[in-house]
């Protein structure tokens, strides 16, 4: 599957490249972003780079790929909390304390439609689809990492929608300033909607 993911970024920056060959305004951007994400029962870190290239006047194409630190769902922790922990505080008569963490990497490639306007900050709105690919690991305070114990599966892939917009800002001659909010749903059973505000930086061409 990550091959797949990988396949199909290629494809779709591919393709965007050659549609900016047909016009007028050849140009797009490569950036690095960071922030951080929440919606979750566990919230983390983000961060990744993302590259765009103009295909017709106020519309890109564009490929994301980040990795989250932790998007722990809130299904994961109610069975922690809920049935795990008081199940075996009953065995071993002990306080029995889990967290689970859930790191992930997407990849998603879709347009961006960016707002005329008078000057040269364009705010926008974004779409596209892609992969996660996310592993689960469980550790309790006396016995450690127990995830295998816990899940059989503690690792997958899974296709993903995002939706989201934002504000670019250029700075100097050819640098922008991205700053904007995505909402990633995860296509998985009990999973949440990840949100994640985030601010780049990057070079326009």
């Amino acid at each position: 599957m990550r091959r797949i993911g990988l396949a199909v970024l290629a494809l779709a920056l591919t393709a965007s490249a050659a549609s900016a060959q047909g016009t007028s305004d050849e140009t797009g951007y490569v950036q690095g972003f960071g922030g951080f994400s929440f919606g979750t029962a566990k919230s983390g870190g983000v961060f990744g780079g993302e590259v765009g290239v103009n295909v017709m006047e106020n519309l890109q194409v564009y490929g994301t790929i980040g990795r989250f630190t932790n998007i722990t769902p809130d299904s994961l922790q109610d069975a922690l909390d809920n049935d795990f922990e008081p199940a075996c505080e009953d065995i071993f008569q002990a306080n029995c304390e889990a967290e689970a963490k859930v790191r992930a990497t997407f990849l998603t490639a879709g347009v961006k439609y960016l707002f005329p306007t008078a000057s040269g900050i364009r705010p926008y709105v974004a779409g596209g689809l892609g992969f996660v690919s996310y592993k689960i690991k469980i550790e309790e305070v006396d016995f450690g990492d127990i995830t295998d114990e816990f899940t059989d599966d503690p690792s997958d892939t899974s296709a993903v929608f995002e939706i989201g917009g934002g504000v670019a800002v250029p700075v100097g001659t050819n640098m922008q300033f991205d700053a904007g909010y995505r909402l990633l749903k995860i296509f998985e059973d009990e999973t949440d909607p990840v949100s994640r505000v985030y601010g780049g930086f990057g070079i326009r061409f």
